[in-house]
């Protein structure tokens, strides 16, 4: 309701500074790199296997969320630029359970080998690096993370176009106390 009352001074005031911010980190990866970008750009991610029925399920989630939910807010401003980016990810979208496996214990045998502490597994978790990137680029979660950078790349280039018109035409802006 804001954005309809006021579009102008909240596009200059508060989503330029945060998509300006965003928008390097968007366009300097490309389909290849969605973990890298992911990273970056929203938060740490990490894979866990969990028991649905019969089966194991692999999930994906996020921590230390980066930019304060700022995708979130996004899309309820401009809807039409994230058609189709926040839909639920399908069961057929996400990875083999084969493939996450040997995923575990390449990362487990990689921790005793090198102990390195920027790959973790915590029990059946693994966490998501840039160097995940070659696999994750192949499955639907990896299209679902490009989609995502695309729309921020198109929303950044509208807002700053849509600001720089706003000021030509000297639109009065309101100020809402």
């Amino acid at each position: 309701m804001a954005l309809d009352i006021n579009r102008p001074l909240i596009e200059r005031t508060w989503v330029l500074p945060r998509i300006r911010q965003l928008l390097p980190i968007a366009e300097k990866y490309d389909a290849r790199q969605p973990i890298a970008f992911a990273t970056e750009a929203i938060g740490d991610f990490s894979l866990a296997l969990i028991k649905t029925g019969a089966r194991f399920r692999p999930i994906l989630s996020v921590r230390n969320e980066r930019f304060n939910r700022l995708a979130i807010f996004l899309r309820r401003l401009y809807p039409e630029f994230f058609a189709g980016v926040f839909k639920p990810i399908e069961p057929a979208d996400f990875i083999d359970e084969e493939l996450i496996t040997k995923r575990f214990e390449l990362a487990a045998e990689s921790k005793r080998k090198k102990s390195e502490k920027s790959r973790s597994i915590r029990g059946r978790e693994l966490r998501l690096t840039p160097d995940d990137d070659s696999w994750i680029g192949e499955t639907n979660v990896g299209a679902h993370f490009d989609l995502f950078r695309r729309s921020v790349i198109s929303l950044g280039r509208y807002v700053q176009k849509s600001v720089a018109d706003d000021e030509k035409t000297g639109k009065t802006l309101l100020l809402l106390k």
